[in-house]
């Protein structure tokens, strides 16, 4: 048995110091008062307990809606983006045709622009007669 990381040794020799000190008539009423107020101090832990418990499920009872409105708020977000993915694929999608092979010829296309557009300015440049 141990209180407060006391030993049942130690509290032999507590109790031993405590009646060399106070006597034996006034021991006893030293121990009513001792139990009292371990009594009072495990009501008060206990009281403080509760109210710590209470006070954090008022604060975690809101949290929760919170996540649950964010979850389906994040559910919602994802199921539109799905749909608005989807409906472009469509619309971008030929027959016969992939998404991707459209992509490639247009990055293509964008590169011989970039060429004839840098070949007729190194062209048209200051000439330099003597």
């Amino acid at each position: 048995m141990e209180f407060l990381n006391i030993g049942i040794g130690e509290l032999l020799v507590i109790f031993a110091i405590a009646l060399l000190v106070f006597g034996p008539e006034r021991l006893p009423e030293l121990a009513r008062q001792l139990g009292k107020a371990v009594r009072e101090f495990q009501r008060l832990s206990n009281e403080a307990t509760s109210t710590i418990q209470e006070v954090m499920r008022e604060i975690e009872e809101p949290n929760q809606e919170v996540r649950r409105a964010l979850a389906d708020s994040q559910k919602e977000l994802r199921e539109s983006i799905q749909g608005a993915h989807q409906a472009a694929q469509e619309t971008l999608s030929v027959p016969g045709e992939t998404v991707t092979g459209t992509a490639t010829s247009a990055g293509n296309s964008s590169e011989q622009d970039g060429r004839q557009n840098t070949a007729p300015s190194t062209a048209a440049g200051p000439a330099s007669d003597p």
